[in-house]
């Protein structure tokens, strides 16, 4: 509970700095586009005024998110940090379309600059106070696992390029009496754009349900695996209901002939070990293999070694079998990878045709599970 205190006291630190570091640049770039009369400045104003309006709407996000479990959301509201990511990247994107009809109004008529020492020198100012923020906020948001804050950061990084192009030109005009001002507040909307996109593209993943880190998976696994008596682990999966908020169930293959009592015992202190170490919620079930039975081992390494040939990252568990007087069952479940492009009915005629020539009594009755992770 302390950690996740003290997480929510970091995000909400930094949403107040960039909250207050975006608007104070807002004035001041505002300030200074109507001074001058620079359609590339007042842009790159609007642009801090949306990122402060992202901060507010990403710190309401991790208030929201940290509400307790509730009858209609068991898991938590964790996601409500992604969703407020999502409106923060519809925000960028709206911003973005309104500065580029203000550009393309600015390039059909263009208007003379008129930039002074003091407000091209706060211009300047600008761009070390936001290459300071976007570390800060970047590297917090790695720290806390949170999405919204790691995209709030790396806009604030975007955000330095975006005011050094408005610098250049406010030089052009100065120096060289060229009006690209209009051409340069296109550039700055049309990467207003993109940024929103590269937001938006990061908050949905959680949302529809992205794979988790495969660092996460590997540590899961070793920990299942370290559990006395557990020879395989298999049906992994991991649901993520918010930053840092994982719940995970897997299978874990043990001896037919284990005793019950101490295999639960063991697999019950490697399911306190992910919930302490990984902090995941995890459930194991058991599913006991018979691996002393000479036949049944014969036959699964025979049909395994059949698999490479149809696909290479093609799996296969819960192996047993079924003698009868015309035929055996061969009863197995066969993991799928993303990659293989084949239908399941397929799968089981290939292998069917590569058994039978083996021996014509093997049968099939397979279960296809599919790679989540």
């Amino acid at each position: 509970m302390q950690k996740k205190d003290g997480r929510q006291r970091r995000l909400f630190r930094g949403s107040i700095a960039g909250m207050g570091t975006n608007f104070l640049l807002f004035l001041i770039k505002f300030f200074i586009g109507n001074a001058s009369g620079s359609i590339a400045v007042i842009a790159d104003s609007f642009n801090n005024l949306s990122d402060m309006g992202s901060s507010l709407v990403t710190l309401i996000g991790f208030q929201m998110a940290k509400k307790p479990s509730d009858e209609q959301h068991p898991f938590g509201h964790g996601r409500l940090e992604y969703i407020s990511g999502l409106v923060v990247a519809f925000i960028v994107l709206l911003l973005g379309v309104e500065l580029a009809g203000n550009a393309v109004g600015k390039i059909i008529h263009p208007v003379p600059l008129h930039f002074s020492a003091l407000t091209l020198s706060l211009l300047c100012l600008s761009i070390p106070v936001k290459l300071a923020l976007g570390l800060y906020v970047r590297q917090l948001g790695k720290q806390v696992a949170s999405p919204a804050m790691q995209a709030a950061g790396r806009d604030s990084l975007n955000d330095v390029l975006v005011t050094f192009a408005t610098v250049i030109s406010a030089l052009f005009s100065l120096v060289f009496h060229v009006a690209a001002d209009g051409y340069i507040g296109l550039g700055v909307s049309v990467f207003v754009i993109f940024s929103g996109i590269g937001i938006l593209r990061d908050t949905t993943g959680p949302l529809l349900g992205q794979a988790p880190p495969r660092s996460l998976v590997q540590e899961i696994e070793k920990r299942v695996l370290d559990c006395p008596g557990v020879t395989g682990i298999h049906d992994l999966l991991v649901h993520n209901y918010g930053p840092g908020r994982f719940i995970a169930s897997a299978h874990a293959e043990v001896r037919a002939d284990s005793d019950i009592l101490k295999i639960h015992d063991a697999i019950d202190l490697a399911e306190r070990r992910v919930v302490e170490e990984l902090d995941v919620l995890i459930t194991v079930h058991l599913d006991p293999v018979n691996t002393d039975d000479a036949l049944t081992c014969k036959l699964r390494d025979m049909v395994a070694a059949q698999l490479p040939e149809i696909h290479p990252e093609l799996s296969l568990h819960d192996f047993r079998i079924v003698c009868g007087d015309t035929h055996t069952n061969l009863i197995f479940d066969l993991t799928v990878p993303r990659t293989l492009k084949m239908t399941d009915g397929s799968i089981k005629e290939e292998l069917d045709r590569r058994l039978r020539r083996q021996n014509p009594s093997y049968f099939t009755v397979i279960t296809f599970d599919r790679n989540y992770l």
